[in-house]
């Protein structure tokens, strides 16, 4: 799964699964479905991927594993946004966010991998704002020396916020060691999820050529491996860099058509696996294509409509602040539980 063949993972992981049922191994069966869950979500396939990922729960639960029920809520909410559920995304990661405080020795937050699922709230959201819960993840405190996968997801997370926020600098400094580790050890799944960041960054930049490599190494990763997210976003990607292109040449008939037939595909491959923010981005790239060609042709209106959808209003804006807030409730719950009990 990592190393980006997705077919053999989707062959190898249910045989795992089903080997650890025959033999009652309740304790080991939760990560198995874990990492089958993550396999499916890589391939846009949300409905299965939570499936699993809600038996690992169920499992995880009836041995009392509060460590892997707080990974599974993070993972469950990292699904939940894939689809489009916001709120039940907002809720899993609330939860798995509460485990993680109270448990922790240190009294953190989610962090390393948990922390990434939460920042990739802020990803799929497009590039011209963060998302609903966009709020940097913890990382290890670790050297240089051991930059390892988990920084390098982190360091993803990071720079897409930093480009939101339009700070091209700090962006391109994580993006650029995010994909490198990544390249350096062959975690194409992951590289594929960040080169479409990459491009955005590039043509933020003015370094438009740089920005085509990358949608087009992007594209090239995640086409024949059926990575649906990578994908739509590579082509959302390609599609923007075409408008910067048309703009630049005074709307280019060319380079429109060239944007439109990215933007299309991305979008066709979007609601055909139902992954709406995909959706969401192939419509602001079309958008985009509006403005480099001086029409309107409503995309930018029917990406307002759907964005309205997917981020209700009633989120919390610091939801770190709830979490804190919920476990101060409950830690005194439980002292003035002991407190009586001992009366």
């Amino acid at each position: 799964m990592l190393a980006g063949d997705l077919a053999t993972a989707d062959e190898q992981l249910p045989a795992a699964i089903s080997h650890i049922r025959d033999t009652g191994d309740r304790t080991n069966l939760p990560t198995s479905l874990q990492n089958l869950a993550e396999c499916l979500g890589h391939l846009g396939q949300g409905g299965p991927a939570q499936a699993a990922a809600a038996e690992a729960l169920t499992c995880a639960q009836s041995t009392g594993d509060r460590q892997k029920i707080r990974a599974l809520h993070a993972y469950l909410g990292w699904l939940a946004d894939l689809v489009g559920d916001t709120t039940a995304a907002e809720q899993h990661f609330t939860t798995a966010d509460q485990i993680c405080l109270t448990d922790d020795p240190d009294d953190d937050h989610l962090y390393s991998h948990g922390g990434d699922l939460v920042g990739r709230l802020a990803g799929p959201h497009g590039p011209s704002q963060p998302g609903p819960e966009a709020h940097p993840p913890q990382c290890p405190d670790l050297p240089p020396e051991r930059l390892d996968d988990h920084v390098a997801r982190c360091d993803r997370v990071l720079g897409r916020l930093a480009l939101a926020a339009g700070d091209t600098a700090a962006a391109g400094t994580h993006l650029t060691a995010a994909a490198g580790c990544f390249r350096d050890g062959d975690y194409l799944t992951e590289l594929a999820a960040t080169l479409p960041s990459l491009a955005d960054w590039a043509k933020a930049t003015g370094d438009l050529d740089t920005a085509e490599q990358y949608a087009t190494e992007a594209i090239t990763i995640a086409a024949p491996r059926g990575l649906m997210p990578a994908h739509c976003a590579a082509l959302a990607a390609r599609a923007r860099i075409r408008a910067a292109q048309a703009a630049a040449a005074g709307a280019d008939p060319d380079l429109l058509f060239q944007g439109r037939d990215a933007a299309n595909a991305a979008l066709r491959l979007a609601a055909r696996h139902h992954l709406p923010w995909n959706e969401l981005d192939a419509l602001r790239a079309h958008a985009a294509l509006d403005n480099a060609e001086g029409v309107d042709q409503g995309w930018t209106a029917k990406a307002d409509a759907l964005y309205a959808r997917l981020v209700p209003p009633d989120l919390d804006p610091d939801p770190l602040a709830r979490v804190e807030r919920l476990v101060a409730e409950q830690k005194a719950a439980d002292a003035d539980q002991e407190g009586s009990e001992d009366g």
